[in-house]
């Protein structure tokens, strides 16, 4: 039985005992000055600082006798960026040497709401009290669940959480994926806080489609505990009493667990595997084993498979013994299916003779796509669109557009969107009749190039001709950059409101953001709403998730009209910018000659939406006079990096990022807690966010 456990709280509390330990935690001190505690000189005092989400103690001290009726108290890194806290503690007036509720002792609350630095708090002495419930055990404390006569269960995945009943945290969560007996313990060490209670919700997948149902369906209860002083110890016979408990579904990403029967005639040879989505080509998982040492063995691999996606399973023997590839029956090679992945995916293979051609690439990739256009001349000024489609499936694996072809001769780059044995048709076409969006030929001039079982980075060239070919080119798929330099942010608004202006007429499809056939603030308002959310189909597509918007450049205030600057400074009043969007958005249209409004600090902002499901917006700001190398990286709990948003020099200005929520692979990322840190020559600034699915 193999259980997974993942305990927020401990590894937070690990996280804040580490506080100089380099993994990414920037936490903040807290100061308190008490003045005029005359009435408590030689008396016990004690206090505490909990999170007021979580009920977690993050520090405590006892001064057993008080010397001074004026003093401080610090605690160093024991603050987290965006968190709120209690700061309860209190003197033992009547001297027992514990706590007891006012006025037989007197206890007192502050508070530290939402930090976003070092806080000092000064407290005198009064007697408005308030009863802190001080524990005489700070915690925090284990739970031990006993479970019995769970043979109804037996096979099935358990799943378990505990909540804090009274905030919804989530204290701790685990997974039985198979239960292998009736009788069994789940110990989770350090989960529970003091004076807190906890509703502890699980289920056995009766039906077994990998996901809660409620109950009949599956078999589900609740038990709780309440105002926690101690380690609890509670035991669970298994009854039909069900408690529809709302089991949030399990958003993946899910293990895939392989077993081999039978292999021996390939003991002592080359084993190679891959898992490749099947509609991407994109691989999710290899592995290679030098030489078999046995017949019969086990492959895992862990949070690989992303929920309702479909994945192939291509491995083989290197049966000739050359070191490569080579199609069956040189070498025997095969292909399993794990379709629609709901849960952890396990599959069983034993040794056949039914080969397929999996094509198993020499190299990984993903690789470049450089396409080179010759004698372009009849389409100077028209707009072009090209994009890479797999041949197989259908999925767009890139795609550009140019506004307006500028020259005969041009080049195309679409870096990584190859991947190794997949086949592509790369479709384009040059808008002939100017109507802005793409006609079958004669209408507009429309090719088709083809590209066969990729394995390197590919180079093709293309010359104007007349053989047409109609590739069905979808209606455009508005995105946000507008301006077409790669990015997207204040400068595609600006770009917006000079489209308006110059509409006379003629409604620009990607232009009308609502649809409604013409062109208003509104559009404008949903081109921002999606710029701040990270909902624009050109960066949210899995090639160019992650892209990053910023100021890279700016109209010359002189190659603007009067009457230009004027109408892009009065939209500006109409949008609700925050500060560095006015900031960006100035640059956009003025250049240095707006340098003014440039941000003058470096600065780390809250990502937003924050909780976010899939993505989610991190803006940061360089201040005016410096151009600074700067990285912006993603880590999980553990200090392990999950992914680098960021990693250039970047001059003064405003800028915002997208996260979809994957890693450096590209594979989503689960549910949980992570820390986005801001490093920029000294400057240094650590946030928390929040996924949630």
């Amino acid at each position: 039985m193999r259980s997974r456990f993942t305990n927020y709280c401990a590894l937070l509390v690990f996280c804040l005992l580490l506080p100089n330990s380099g993994l990414f935690a920037d936490s903040y001190d807290l100061t308190i000055d008490f003045t005029g505690m005359t009435p408590h000189q030689g008396q016990k005092f004690a206090l505490r600082v909990v999170d007021s989400l979580s009920g977690m103690t993050a520090a405590d001290t006892t001064i057993d006798s008080l010397s001074s009726v004026n003093y401080q108290l610090s605690f160093e890194d024991v603050l987290m960026e965006g968190q709120s806290y209690y700061v309860d503690f209190y003197a033992d007036l009547n001297k027992n040497g514990i706590y007891d509720a006012p006025p037989a002792d007197h206890a007192w609350r502050l508070m530290a709401p939402a930090v976003t630095g070092h806080v000092t708090l000064s407290f005198a002495h009064n007697t408005k009290f308030t009863d802190v419930s001080y524990p005489a055990d700070l915690g925090p404390f284990d739970l031990t669940l006993n479970f019995m006569s769970m043979t109804p269960h037996v096979g099935q995945m358990l799943q378990l959480r505990v909540v804090d009943s009274s905030t919804a945290y989530v204290a701790a969560d685990t997974t039985i994926e198979y239960l292998a007996g009736a009788d069994f313990t789940i110990a989770l060490p350090g989960v529970l806080q003091v004076g807190r209670s906890y509703d502890i919700d699980f289920y056995a997948d009766f039906n077994k489609n990998g996901t809660y149902n409620a109950p009949p369906v599956d078999h589900a209860w609740r038990l709780m505990v309440s105002a926690v002083d101690t380690s609890q110890t509670l035991e669970f016979i298994h009854n039909t009493s069900f408690t529809d408990i709302m089991y949030p579904a399990n958003p993946g990403p899910f293990d895939l667990v392989l077993t081999f029967i039978g292999m021996t005639p390939h003991v002592g040879q080359k084993f190679a595997l891959r898992v490749v989505d099947s509609l991407t080509g994109m691989p999710v998982a290899d592995t290679s084993i030098a030489a078999l040492d046995s017949a019969n063995f086990e492959i895992e691999f862990e949070d690989v498979l992303q929920k309702s996606r479909s994945y192939y399973v291509d491995f083989y023997a290197d049966f000739n013994k050359n070191g490569a590839y080579d199609a069956p029956p040189v070498d025997h090679a095969w292909r399993l299916t794990a379709s629609t992945v709901s849960g952890t995916a396990r599959l069983s293979f034993t040794h056949n003779t039914t080969f397929t051609n999996v094509m198993f690439p020499s190299a990984e990739g993903p690789f470049d796509l450089t396409v080179n256009f010759i004698g372009m001349t009849p389409h100077l000024g028209n707009k072009f669109e090209l994009r890479v489609v797999d041949g197989a499936s259908g999925y767009v694996a890139g795609m550009t557009t140019i506004k307006a072809i500028a020259s005969a001769d041009f080049q195309v780059m679409l870096p990584m969107i190859l991947q190794a044995g997949r086949s592509y048709n790369v479709d384009f076409y040059a808008d002939f009749n100017r109507n802005g969006m793409y006609d079958a030929p004669p209408v507009d001039h429309a090719w088709r190039i083809m590209i066969s079982t990729a394995s390197a980075d590919t180079m093709l060239s293309f010359t104007h001709n007349v053989n047409f070919t109609e590739i069905m080119y979808p209606m455009p798929v508005c995105g946000c950059d507008l301006n077409q330099d790669g990015m997207v942010g204040m400068d595609d608004i600006v770009e917006w409101a000079l489209g308006h202006m110059a509409s006379l007429g003629y409604v620009e499809p990607c232009l009308d953001r609502n649809g409604d056939g013409m062109l208003k603030i509104n559009d404008a308002i949903m081109l921002l709403k999606d710029i701040r959310m990270g909902t624009c189909p050109d960066v949210m597509g899995p090639m160019l998730a992650g892209a990053q918007s910023g100021r890279t450049g700016s109209r010359k205030a002189e190659s603007l009209s009067r009457d230009q600057i004027e109408y892009l400074e009065n939209l500006m009043a109409q949008l609700n910018l925050t500060p560095e969007e006015q900031a960006a958005y100035l640059f956009a249209i003025h250049g240095d000659a707006g340098k003014s409004a440039l941000p003058k600090a470096f600065a780390l902002a809250q990502n937003w939406p924050n909780p976010f499901n899939p993505s989610t917006t991190i803006s940061y700001s360089v201040p005016e006079g410096n151009a600074e190398k700067v990285t912006l990286r993603v880590y999980d709990l553990r200090g392990k990096l999950v992914k680098t948003l960021v990693d250039q020099v970047r001059e003064a200005g405003a800028y915002s990022v997208y996260w979809d929520g994957t890693d450096q692979s590209g594979r989503q990322t689960a549910s949980g807690v992570y820390f986005y840190r801001l490093s920029a020559g000294s400057f240094t600034q650590t946030r928390k966010m929040v996924l949630l699915k």
